[in-house]
């Protein structure tokens, strides 16, 4: 009965149990939206009720799974009655400082009275989606580039805070403004930019109140700078050129960068009369070469180079070349002008053992001169000295009565021959008058001779040094270049004694001596001193010295005969590339310098003129006075010219005891320590 009673109690228990709610209080969440960006507004509705009454703490805290912890949105305490409800409204902004570092997927939980519940999850983000745009993708430096665009965070809220753009290659950066999700600006391209793709990072942010960057997002896109034609130049390896050799040109075009440009550019080469000697296509950066002809016309020549719309013109000095080729053919020796000035004077031809000088005039370029040679009839070697060498024509057989050569179009006629003979005579007869009238007034005689034994020949027509085209090993060092132009040569060669020749010989000679390198050009005997020849001499020191002991000796000879030498002195200074191979000086000028001092020597009349460059050289160690309207010098007088003062007394003293003031005639030189005998002549003379 017991044990029936007691299970009656404990049904009845569990019914009681049944009938008592299991839990004191329900919380009803509302639910947020599926996004949120860092500083949005954030409103929650959350509704709490007990099934009895109770009093605790309401916490509400926002959960994400990207950075560390949680947030209590909100704390506060309730106290329900029994059956009742309360509503909690959460409103926060979900800025830096109250977020912090909390991303991702987030929920709310909330907690009463030992219950819980959480929101549905959403999302947390400080992104924001940046689309970008540019007008044009291709630029050139100095273009305007247009960047516009719109910027949108992930809520689909327009965003409005910051743009940067940023190129890293060009070292650049722009700061502008977003509104309403919209940005535009523009920037221009640098001048000097080098061409090439480029990145450009455009970065949007927004700031909080703090300052506090809250969401940003960032895009990248290219341009690219395309390579611009800035210049063009011409480069030369040479401004003065002899014919026979070679001209090297090179068309540079520059971009923004100063780095080369390659294309292809037309190029016109014209003579200094304007006639066009080539036209052609090259490529730009690459050598050329235009050989230099035997005649091409002296004057400065001109280089002409287009490419699109820039030209450029660069002009170079063909220097002037005298040149005969000579051709023997059967009875008939043809003289031809393979130079580029028409030629005047003499060429030496020989036939068997005859030699005869002949007196060409103003041959044209190009053009020949045709001699007909006679000679008791034989076969005959004929020879020619041309261009300073002697050439054999090889053997022909000659008919006729004596060897002579005769102009086949300006051969003598009977009238001709009459006419030569009537001059003869009647220069012969003033001649002979004039001797009679001189010998009359004459006061003195006058013995002549040629000094002995301290002087040393040297040929006017040798060479000694060697302008090449061609310098295997060669040094650029700085020389002085001394240029005497004797415009008279060819009458002091035909003069019987050969006084002015002897006078030039003498003063050569101590160029020579004092270590110059010297050959001949037509009327121009240069010397050229290098520093590598006068070890620690000054060469422009040394030039000037030799050029005053030129002077006093060629004045001194003018003073004491009838034919005077016609000269002047040039000097100059510049590089040269020199090289001394087998006891042979070759040079090559790098510049203008030999052209310079020839032209130079041009101007002087009796004295010596030295160029600006020398001049500012020498100012302290020279007395020079400036050439009015011309940027030439006249050497006065130099500090120290002790050192050649004995040789040229002594060549004065010689020339004072066996010289006649009007004329000389000449006795051969002995050999060294030999004796030396003199026909002596004696003139009467008119003083």
């Amino acid at each position: 009965m017991k044990t029936k009673h007691f299970r009656i109690n404990l049904l009845l228990s569990a019914f009681f149990i049944l009938l008592i709610p299991l839990t004191s209080a329900t919380i009803l969440m509302g639910q947020p939206r599926s996004f949120y960006n860092v500083g949005d507004e954030f409103n929650l509705t959350i509704t709490i009720s007990s099934a009895k009454d109770s009093t605790d703490f309401f916490i509400a805290t926002l959960v994400c799974d990207e950075g560390q912890g949680e947030v209590e949105l909100y704390k506060s305490p309730f106290s329900l009655k029994k059956s009742t409800e309360e509503k909690i409204f959460i409103l926060t902004i979900l800025d830096k400082t109250f977020v912090q570092d909390l991303l991702g997927n987030c929920h709310v939980k909330a907690t009463y009275a030992d219950e819980q519940a959480q929101t549905q999850n959403f999302e947390l983000t400080n992104k924001i989606d940046i689309i970008i745009n540019l007008r044009g993708t291709v630029f050139g430096p100095g273009d305007n580039v247009n960047v516009f665009g719109e910027a949108k965070k992930i809520n689909s809220d327009l965003s409005s805070g910051f743009v940067e753009v940023n190129l890293p290659g060009l070292d650049f950066s722009f700061i502008g403004q977003v509104k309403s999700g919209q940005f535009n600006f523009n920037f221009t391209i640098p001048e000097t930019t080098s061409p090439g793709e480029y990145e450009i990072v455009s970065k949007v942010y927004e700031k909080d109140s703090s300052g506090n960057m809250i969401n940003q997002g960032e895009v990248k896109t290219t341009i690219k700078i395309k390579q611009v034609t800035k210049s063009m130049a011409i480069a030369l390896n040479q401004q003065t050129i002899y014919p026979t050799q070679e001209l090297q040109y090179t068309i540079i075009i520059y971009d923004q960068v100063g780095e080369n440009v390659p294309g292809d550019a037309s190029i016109t080469i014209t003579s200094p009369s304007g006639n066009v000697l080539s036209k052609s296509i090259v490529k730009t950066g690459q050598t050329n070469f235009l050989p230099i002809a035997k005649n091409f016309a002296p004057g400065y020549w001109e280089i002409f180079a287009k490419l699109g719309d820039f030209e450029q013109k660069k002009t170079f000095y063909v220097e002037e070349y005298e040149h005969l080729s000579a051709e023997l053919k059967n009875n008939t020796l043809f003289i031809t002008n393979t130079g580029n000035v028409p030629y005047s004077g003499p060429v030496e031809v020989t036939i068997g053992s005859k030699k005869e000088i002949l007196d060409l005039e103003n041959i044209p370029v190009g053009e020949n001169k045709k001699l007909r040679l006679s000679a008791p009839d034989g076969e005959y070697e004929v020879l020619i000295r041309v261009n300073n060498n002697l050439q054999s024509l090889g053997k022909t057989l000659l008919t006729g009565k004596v060897i002579s050569i005769d102009d086949i179009l300006q051969g003598p006629t009977l009238k001709s021959t009459f006419l030569v003979l009537l001059w003869f005579v009647v220069i012969l007869t003033i001649a002979i008058i004039a001797l009679l009238l001189y010998r009359k007034i004459q006061k003195k005689k006058y013995l002549g001779t040629m000094p002995t034994g301290g002087i040393q020949s040297i040929k006017t027509t040798s060479t000694a040094a060697t302008a090449s085209s061609s310098v295997e090993k060669g040094q650029k060092q700085e020389c002085a270049v001394l240029s005497l132009n004797v415009r008279n040569l060819n009458e002091l060669e035909n003069e019987e004694s050969k006084e002015g020749l002897h006078a030039l010989e003498t003063a050569l000679w101590k160029a020579k001596e004092s270590g110059a390198k010297i050959y001949s050009e037509g009327n121009y005997k240069i010397a050229i001193f290098a520093s590598s020849f006068l070890k620690s001499q000054d060469p422009t020191l040394k030039a000037i010295r030799i050029a005053q002991d030129i002077e006093k000796l060629l004045e001194f000879h003018n003073k004491r005969f009838t034919l005077k030498i016609d000269y002047g002195v040039g000097i100059n200074t510049g590089n040269l590339i020199v090289e001394t191979k087998d006891e042979k000086f070759k040079f090559i000028s790098v510049d203008n310098t030999i052209a310079s001092a020839k032209r130079i020597s041009e101007q002087a009349s009796s004295e010596t003129l030295l160029s600006e460059s020398l001049y500012r050289r020498l100012v302290g160690k020279a007395k020079m006075e400036k050439i009015q309207n011309k940027s030439l010098w006249r050497l006065k007088s130099v500090t120290d010219r002790s050192v050649h003062e004995e040789f040229i007394k002594k060549f004065m003293h010689r020339q004072g005891h066996h010289s006649n003031p009007a004329h000389v005639h000449h006795a051969p030189h002995t050999q060294p320590h030999g004796h030396t005998h003199h026909s002596q002549h004696h003139h009467e003379h008119k003083s």
